[in-house]
């Protein structure tokens, strides 16, 4: 049996991202931006530091992540794709819409997965830009409000053109 090989997050994104576009092209469909597009575009590739956090409630990571950077001087909120190290283990790698930490270092923290992330692909928020975020969509899964009102944060266009 061959050895299981993880790929970041960032290249199934641009496999995703490829994907939709190889679709939209043989159904002669317009090729429409993504959010899966605009986070490999403007976000980076964080690594694990898996550094210990008070874990939040289950399935809750956005406002888990969310409340700690917002009342935290050493966290930022981040936002993105990440693969969870318990979907690894069943050689599953889909990169799940996720909320975490990550400090100055760039070192992140997860308080929601209990064993963390194997890898983490999105954008980093400072404090104030993510309480205008929270504030503006009303939620704490912030992404696709920043790509489509803010992406000038990111020196980007919107999505949504």
């Amino acid at each position: 049996m061959d050895e299981f090989v993880v790929p970041t997050v960032g290249e199934t994104l641009a496999e995703t991202v490829a994907a939709f576009h190889k679709m939209a092209e043989m159904q002669g469909q317009p090729v429409h931006p993504s959010l899966y597009g605009w986070v490999l575009d403007n976000g980076e590739e964080f690594t694990p530091a898996n550094l210990d956090i008070e874990m939040g409630e289950p399935k809750n990571c956005f406002e888990n992540a969310g409340q700690i950077a917002l009342y935290s001087d050493e966290w930022d909120y981040a936002e993105g794709y990440a693969f969870s190290n318990r979907l690894l283990e069943h050689h599953i790698p889909i990169p799940i819409h996720h909320g975490w930490l990550v400090n100055a270092d760039g070192e992140t923290a997860d308080p929601t997965w209990p064993d963390g992330g194997h890898s983490y692909y999105g954008i980093a928020l400072s404090t104030e830009r993510q309480r205008l975020a929270v504030v503006g969509c009303g939620t704490w899964d912030v992404l696709e409000w920043v790509a489509n009102r803010q992406p000038e944060w990111f020196g980007r266009e919107s999505i949504s053109g």
